[in-house]
């Protein structure tokens, strides 16, 4: 009878042993790795559809504007007036036979990483137009707390360097609103990053 009690408590205490060894080695696995971060918040991959070209940074400028100037158009009167610098970039540039496009490499900042800006067209020779689909559009509200719903249309027509490694357009906003529209007329200047 001690022979069959000492048997039990030794298959008892290796069993025990056992589902430590196991609870142990599953709490290792599962454990991330103080090496290695995790991203706080992955963003998602966009398959390019052409030959891609290493980043693209520069800078716009307000050449013209046309429309009221109320509380939505205020800041860029005021960029036009200054002809103040505003950063661009960074974008991807895709160029294939006669497709053209540029596509920014990190997303606008809306909070949920997954806001990218894609402008898309054709290229002849150096020069080229790019276009993006019509949006829809809220005004900010203004002092009486209005907001109006309206669309946005953009383009870019420019020309490409002959070592595509510079471009220059101009870029038109348009803004379609119930109380008007509002053109801008931007110069790029975009230059491949090393």
């Amino acid at each position: 009878m001690e022979d069959l009690r000492a048997l039990a408590s030794w298959n008892l205490r290796l069993a025990i042993g056992r589902i430590w060894i196991l609870a142990a080695a599953t709490l290792i696995a599962c454990s991330p790795s103080p090496l290695v971060p995790s991203p706080a918040n992955p963003a998602p991959v966009t398959p390019a559809p052409m030959n891609a070209s290493p980043p693209f940074g520069g800078f716009q400028v307000v050449t013209s504007a046309e429309g009221p100037n109320n509380c939505f158009s205020t800041v860029v009167w005021g960029l036009l007036n200054s002809a103040h610098q505003v950063q661009l970039g960074p974008f991807q540039l895709f160029h294939s036979g006669s497709n053209i496009a540029l596509h920014s490499v990190y997303p606008i900042d809306d909070g949920t990483w997954t806001n990218y800006y894609d402008i898309n067209g054709t290229i002849d020779g150096q020069n080229f137009t790019m276009t993006r689909p019509v949006s829809a559009v809220t005004s900010p509200p203004c002092v009486d707390g209005s907001e109006d719903a309206g669309t946005l249309s953009e383009s870019l027509t420019g020309t490409l360097s002959a070592d595509g490694k510079h471009l220059d357009g101009t870029f038109v906003r348009a803004f379609h609103f119930p109380w008007g529209d509002f053109t801008t007329h931007w110069e790029w200047t975009l230059n491949q990053q090393s």
